[in-house]
């Protein structure tokens, strides 16, 4: 990568095993990475109902059209909200949307 006078470096190298729709083994080399694995959000481990946060039957946090759930001052975003979409960029946006709001809204800390 070279940013006008700064110094070059080479990007790290991955070589990624895969199997293609006929059978075969393949192989090729990237310099970036993407893995994304299931669907299932992890928020068993979070004991949500405790602070009264309602879940569906798959873990996934139910929420209002604004992101608010079943406790008023608790918020969730992402794919692990009920009726998002389970896109990494659709949860980055909302987070970054969320934090908009929350900065331009006066709170007491």
């Amino acid at each position: 990568i070279s940013d006008g006078d700064k110094q070059t470096r080479k990007l790290p190298e991955f070589r990624v095993y895969y199997q293609s729709q006929d059978g075969t083994e393949q192989s090729d080399v990237f310099n970036t990475v993407f893995s994304a694995i299931g669907r299932t959000p992890l928020t068993k481990e979070l004991n949500l109902d405790s602070a009264g946060i309602k879940t569906d039957r798959s873990g996934k946090v139910i929420v209002d059209d604004s992101e608010t759930t079943s406790t008023s001052h608790i918020y969730s975003i992402g794919d692990c909200s009920q009726g998002r979409p389970e896109l990494t960029p659709v949860a980055i946006q909302a987070g970054s949307c969320w934090l908009v709001v929350c900065m331009a809204t006066p709170h007491k800390i």
